[in-house]
């Protein structure tokens, strides 16, 4: 049957439309899938190079909590009172059976104890060396200088390790040797165990000689038969970190290499993080092959149909996150702010002082310390009150003398006043000021000092300067009076000629002593 007009021009319409439609959506999925591949990759090496990155951090988290470790354990084994009385005695015996005991209990690698001069007494991990001298080691100097610390060094028997140094007191407090606690860095224990975490290849180095790993070298041996490439330890050993891609027994892998730091943050070895890339590889060739083969499955409408679906979905998804986002950000600010206020007024409430927050244009109570609502009988929360009623109670609007009136005009300055409290014969020193309050808010805050105390000792003390003036006063008149009669006698009396050698001589002596009491007199007049 022919086809009618309508139904011609409907054809002709869906083609037209379909044609360039088709074309579009084709050439659109081959970007988006061209773009997905790319994308992937990108986010494929961002995986890789933030496994590295959480690997180094395990690595250096977990040396951090080996130190801590140590540490505690190092104060645990310095107090126990078996061990000082071992070390009292220098039994040697008695300090390694309880050494053994503790690095078991503690679950630390080894334990070493030395005497007060640094020379070992016993080891755990190597029970025939002892006598030689550990002061080279900075913990031990530490410990035997009566401080707790805790480095990572290279020391006699152990290549590199984590050590925590402690003192060791006798009953008198007496510093009578150390105890050196720690973990060894240099055994295939510690790098498995990180390997098991991060599921990477880890690798510690001593300076750039490697100690312990968890890939062996050609020679199938874990042990210190490789250096790290010139190129890589000379950043590293000078404070770098060295990233990159290296071949490992024919596969290829990214690295990361970073310092460890020893006493006075020298650089003393390196750790190595290495992460084979050929499982990463796969998922890229799998993923291209998958996706070429969805591409051409659906290619007739369906990713265009997607598309616009996860449009509208993104689109409501995006308004909802926005909601969301806004909603935790007011909680968090309400949080912090009421955090804020309960810190501040727990500071408050800690003060011997009268403390009170108002609003200055409602002047209702915002805060009240505890020493301020016991002063004013207050048992009950203030807040919202008019700061009238609660405190002055017969008022019914804001007092008269109100430093609010002053501060509104001068909102910058500090009003210090005294206000004197009839009823407890108490003076009171009063501070006002605007201030912006933990939730921005500008508030009126007083805090009042009880200074009835000063004020009296000051008073007291005026008093009393002026009864010593005085004093001195009259003391100056009733003594220097007869001493100057004394005086000018004896000074006359020198002046007759017929006077005899004994009698002279009397009054030279009357005349110099009075003198030299009266320079006495006058000392300690002007020293009162």
């Amino acid at each position: 049957m022919p086809l009618d007009k309508d139904e011609i021009i409907n054809k002709n319409i869906r083609i037209n439309f379909s044609l360039p439609l088709i074309t579009l959506t084709v050439g659109c999925c081959l970007v988006v899938f061209i773009s997905y591949i790319f994308l992937f990759n990108k986010e494929i090496n961002r995986s890789i190079t933030g496994k590295i990155d959480v690997a180094a951090m395990v690595v250096e988290h977990e040396i951090d909590n080996l130190k801590i470790n140590g540490h505690t354990a190092a104060m645990g084994i310095a107090d126990n009172q078996d061990l000082i009385k071992a070390v009292e005695n220098k039994n040697r015996d008695e300090i390694f059976k309880i050494a053994n005991a503790f690095i078991v209990m503690a679950q630390v690698d080894y334990c070493t104890i030395t005497d007060k001069d640094g020379y070992v007494l016993a080891r755990t991990h190597e029970p025939d060396t002892y006598g030689d001298n550990l002061l080279y080691l900075h913990h031990i100097q530490s410990a035997l200088n009566g401080k707790r610390e805790e480095y990572i060094a290279q020391s006699i028997t152990i290549n590199l390790g984590v050590h925590a140094g402690s003192p060791i007191y006798d009953s008198e407090m007496n510093i009578i040797g150390a105890v050196s606690v720690g973990y060894r860095l240099d055994n295939q224990k510690f790098v498995n165990g990180l390997k098991a975490i991060t599921m990477c290849e880890i690798a510690i180095f001593n300076n750039d000689k490697r100690i312990a790993a968890t890939v062996p070298d050609t020679n199938d041996s874990y042990g210190q038969t490789m250096k790290t490439p010139e190129y890589i330890s000379s950043i590293v050993l000078s404070g770098g970190t060295s990233t990159g891609r290296i071949n490992i027994s024919g596969q290829e892998a990214v690295f990361k290499y970073f310092p460890i730091y020893g006493a006075d943050s020298e650089v003393i070895g390196m750790a190595g993080i290495n992460y084979y890339t050929a499982e990463e590889k796969k998922k890229i060739n799998f993923f291209i092959l998958t996706g070429i083969s969805i591409t051409l499955a659906v290619i007739a409408g369906c990713i265009f149909l997607a598309r616009f679906i996860m449009t509208k979905v993104e689109y409501r998804l995006s308004i909802m996150m926005n909601e969301v986002r806004k909603a935790d950000e007011k909680a968090r600010k309400a949080v912090e702010e009421k955090n804020l206020l309960v810190n501040t007024g727990e500071i408050m409430n800690n003060l011997d002082v009268m403390i009170f927050v108002t609003d200055p244009e409602t002047n209702d109570i915002i805060f009240m310390n505890e020493f301020m609502k016991r002063y004013y009988s207050v048992n009950y929360d203030p807040t919202g009150k008019k700061c009238y009623e609660v405190l002055k109670r017969s008022f019914n609007k804001r007092c008269s003398f109100c430093p609010c009136y002053r501060l509104d005009n001068e909102p910058e300055k500090t009003i210090i006043w005294d206000e004197h409290i009839a009823i407890t014969s108490c003076i009171y020193r009063r501070i006002d000021r605007y201030i912006k309050w933990v939730n921005g808010q500008i508030v009126h805050i007083q805090h009042s000092v009880d200074m009835t105390e000063l004020i009296n000792a000051k008073e007291s003390a005026e008093l009393s300067n002026r009864s010593k003036g005085i004093f001195l006063a009259q003391m100056s008149h009733e003594i220097r009076t007869p001493m100057n009669a004394i005086l000018g006698i004896s000074e006359i009396q020198l002046l007759d000629k017929t006077l005899s050698p004994n009698a002279e001589e009397g009054y030279r002596k009357i005349n110099e002593s009075g003198n030299l009491l009266l320079n006495i007199i006058n000392d300690i007049l002007d020293f009162s």
